[in-house]
C-alpha cells in the first residue's frame, strides 16, 4: 500500500464519519399507527388538545385532526388491517388528516420539547403527504407546512400545495437547519416542530400525511473542514508535480 495514500485515506475516513453519523429523535405516533383502526375506518376530533400523542389546534368546530386506517378505495393497495403497507416514504398501515371549513388552519405539533439544539448539527424533518387514491370531496386542494421551532419562534419551514402532484401519489416533503459554533443563537433553545394545513381558498378540504421523521447530523467544524480542504489541496498538486517529473 502506498504510505503517502494513509493520510489521505484517515481524512477521508473521519470526514465521512462525521457526515454520515446521523441519528433520530423520537417522536410520538410519528407514523400515526394508535389507535388501531379497523380496516376503511378511522376517527377525528375537532377538540383542541391532546391528540394522539399530539398537542393539536386550529379554530373550534371548523377545524379537525383524525388517524385513518385506509383500504383501496382511499389509497389503492392498502385493504387488508396490517398486512397491506403503505408505499414509501409512508409507513406502516394508518396515515393522519388536518381539514377544516375553506380558508381554515389547522396544526399539530409536539407537546413537549425535543431537547436542546446543539452547535455544528444538521437537524432534518421529512414528512409523505399524501393525496387519496380516490378524488374524495376536499381531497387534493390545500397545502401542508412542515416547520422547525426553536421556543416559539419558526426556524425552518417548507410547503407543499396538494394540488402539485396527482391522486394515489404520495410526496415527501423535507424542511432543516444547520446550526453553527456555540455562538449560534440558536444553540441552547428548545427544538421542536409541527405540521400546519391550511384548507382551500374557497372550498374545505383536508390533507394527508404520515411519517414524520426527525434526524440530526453532526457537521465538521470550519477549522477541521479548512484542514481537510487544504491538506488535499496541497496533497493533489504534489501528485500532479510527481506527474511531471516522471514525464
Amino acid at each position: 500500500m502506498n504510505t503517502q495514500r494513509f493520510p489521505l485515506i484517515l481524512l477521508t475516513c473521519a470526514a465521512l464519519a462525521a457526515q454520515c453519523n446521523a441519528a433520530v429523535i423520537a417522536l410520538p405516533n410519528a407514523s400515526f399507527e394508535s389507535p388501531d383502526y379497523a380496516d376503511g375506518s378511522g376517527l377525528a376530533s375537532i377538540d383542541r388538545g391532546l391528540v394522539a400523542g399530539w398537542s393539536y389546534s386550529g379554530s373550534q368546530h371548523q377545524t379537525q385532526f383524525g388517524i385513518s386506517d385506509p383500504i383501496d378505495l382511499h389509497f389503492l393497495g392498502t385493504t387488508g388491517n396490517g398486512t397491506n403497507r403503505l408505499p414509501s416514504p409512508a409507513e406502516g398501515y394508518q396515515y393522519a388528516f388536518l381539514g377544516g371549513t375553506a380558508q381554515s388552519v389547522s396544526s399539530i405539533q409536539n407537546p413537549a420539547s425535543l431537547g436542546t439544539i446543539q452547535p455544528f448539527t444538521r437537524y432534518t424533518l421529512d414528512v409523505a403527504a399524501i393525496n387519496p387514491h380516490a378524488q374524495f370531496i376536499g381531497g387534493g386542494q390545500g397545502t401542508l407546512q412542515l416547520s422547525l421551532l426553536a421556543g416559539p419562534n419558526l426556524v425552518a419551514s417548507s410547503t407543499i400545495d396538494y394540488g402539485s402532484f396527482g391522486f394515489g401519489q404520495i410526496r415527501l416533503l423535507e424542511s432543516s437547519f444547520t446550526t453553527g459554533d456555540s455562538t449560534d443563537l440558536l444553540v441552547g433553545k428548545e427544538l421542536n416542530v409541527r405540521v400546519t394545513y391550511t384548507a382551500d381558498l374557497f372550498f374545505g378540504s383536508n390533507g394527508y400525511f404520515d411519517n414524520l421523521v426527525l434526524t440530526t447530523t453532526p457537521v465538521p467544524e470550519p477549522e477541521f473542514a479548512l484542514f481537510v480542504g487544504v491538506f488535499l489541496g496541497l496533497l493533489s498538486l504534489k501528485r500532479f508535480k510527481r506527474g511531471e517529473t516522471v514525464k
